[in-house]
């Protein structure tokens, strides 16, 4: 879910419906016909059904997705296999396939995605999938007939969005905890948690101009004014008073930064990182590593405590984002780079890695791969892994 609020709105889908049209479409057509009655027709999403004429279509699909609380893939018996006639590439392989690509969105945007088998399919293997929708294998499939199943498939999206609503209001709960706290501590009319907000942008934005740079975009100044109006369109606020990391993820990956002088839009292409393990990996290529980390109370209390190396992690008061600046795998020491000047020295902290595995959010942990903004979000998607073995270290300029 990118934000709370979105699929509460009245015109946004709930279940997004993923099908191939030459192979499972009388499927698909049962299965919106089924929820609408279900569910109601506001909360389904079906491209042929849901889309205007005149709407942009890649858009459209994109926003969908990004809403959703399920993503149902209808899976038949030649989905894996099926091609084009004449063709060597099989459907799900060619640039721009519109089945792969809303899988691919759906696994970045990180909403619960219900395989369905139909008409005696089998659930793929991770090996026999492309590799950017190799996380598909991780679902639970379901073999779907007719009306039992869809019964039974009714069941678990209710059990789902009620997983989600249970978070939502956890998240809700914490921010107003955080928020109180904070104000109540410092004794501030406005917390120091808010005070950090732009800089917490501006540490982002800077990754992105990173990774141009490292690419050859150089002299990128990519515009914080468009980045907060984007943040406040996507929140439905005329003020900045919490997000969530997941809200500057859609941002930064999706809707795109504009550039200061060109008008340019780029967006940073930012991938999952399993552990810290994988971090030196990625900066040795000079790929900019973003982390969203918790903050110690002590840190707000002493800043001196972040001037040398930080060994000990007291209770939470926060959290924010870093960028990755260093990392000792001998000494097992790492350096980020934070948002706040007075962490550190020049706003750089060293921590041990045995601290950095209580602070850092294993799942707000992801490196970035900026590019200028295609006309189609499609082309986004690729797979990085097998490029990321390939490619050497870029040698350094002295």
């Amino acid at each position: 879910m990118i934000a709370g609020t979105l699929m509460e709105e009245p015109g946004n889908a709930v279940i997004f419906i993923n099908y191939r049209r030459s192979e499972t479409a009388a499927f698909a057509d049962h299965l919106y016909q089924s929820f609408i009655t279900r569910f109601g027709k506001n909360k389904v999403f079906r491209d042929l059904s849901t889309i205007e004429l005149g709407d942009n279509f890649n858009l459209v699909i994109e926003q969908a997705i990004s809403a959703a609380t399920v993503m149902i893939v209808l899976i038949g018996k030649q989905w894996l296999t099926i091609k084009k006639r004449g063709a060597k590439q099989r459907r799900l392989e060619e640039p721009g396939d519109y089945v792969r690509t809303e899988i691919e969105i759906g696994l970045r945007a990180g909403i619960t995605i219900i395989p369905i088998l139909v008409g005696g399919a089998i659930m793929p293997q991770k090996k026999e999938l492309p590799p950017s929708v190799q996380g598909l294998a991780a679902f639970h499939a379901q073999a779907f007939s007719w009306h039992q199943d869809t019964n039974k498939l009714e069941s678990r999206i209710r059990e789902v969005e009620k997983v989600r609503l249970k978070k939502a209001a956890a998240l809700r709960m914490e921010r107003e905890r955080l928020d109180l706290g904070s104000r109540m501590y410092l004794n501030e009319k406005e917390s120091r948690l808010h005070k950090l907000n732009d800089a917490t942008f501006k540490i982002i934005l800077q990754a992105m101009e990173r990774s141009l740079k490292a690419r050859g975009i150089t002299r990128t100044i990519l515009s914080l004014p468009d980045f907060m109006k984007s943040l406040k369109k996507l929140m439905n606020t005329t003020k900045i008073d919490y997000w969530f990391f997941s809200d500057m993820v859609y941002i930064i990956d999706i809707m795109g930064v504009q550039e200061l002088k060109s008008k340019q839009r780029f967006v940073a292409r930012s991938y999952p990182i399993a552990s810290l393990d994988e971090i030196p990996m990625h900066m040795k290529q000079n790929r900019p590593v973003i982390a969203g980390f918790n903050v110690p109370e002590d840190w707000w209390v002493n800043v001196n405590a972040t001037r040398d190396i930080v060994t000990t992690a007291n209770k939470i008061m926060g959290s924010t984002i870093g960028i990755m600046a260093g990392w000792d795998p001998a000494q097992e020491l790492i350096k980020i780079q934070t948002p706040s000047p007075e962490w550190g020295k020049k706003a750089v902290i060293t921590i041990t890695k045995k601290v950095a595995a209580k602070l850092i959010n294993l799942h707000e942990l992801r490196y970035i791969e900026a590019i200028e903004k295609p006309e189609s979000m499609g082309s986004l998607f690729r797979d990085p892994y097998p490029k990321l073995k390939a490619e050497k270290p870029a040698k350094r300029k002295n």
